[in-house]
């Protein structure tokens, strides 16, 4: 599975179920779903940390920012 296709199936759920998500929660979705991919063992560690390390490396940045 890659990235492409986590993004894309939880982007048209979204669509179908009209979900109006902030950027914010939308992350928080696909960090869910990456999540449970990983337990389910349908992708590595390796995956998971790199798909999801970016935005909350992002998000500490911002925090320290606004400090």
């Amino acid at each position: 599975m890659t990235k492409t296709q986590v993004m894309r199936i939880v982007r048209e759920t979204a669509t179908q179920k009209k979900a109006n998500l902030s950027r914010e929660e939308k992350q928080a979705v696909f960090n869910n779903v990456v999540d449970g991919l990983y337990r389910e063992g349908r992708i590595s560690r390796k995956q998971m940390t790199s798909w999801t390390h970016a935005f909350w490396t992002q998000q500490q940045q911002l925090i320290q920012f606004r400090l």
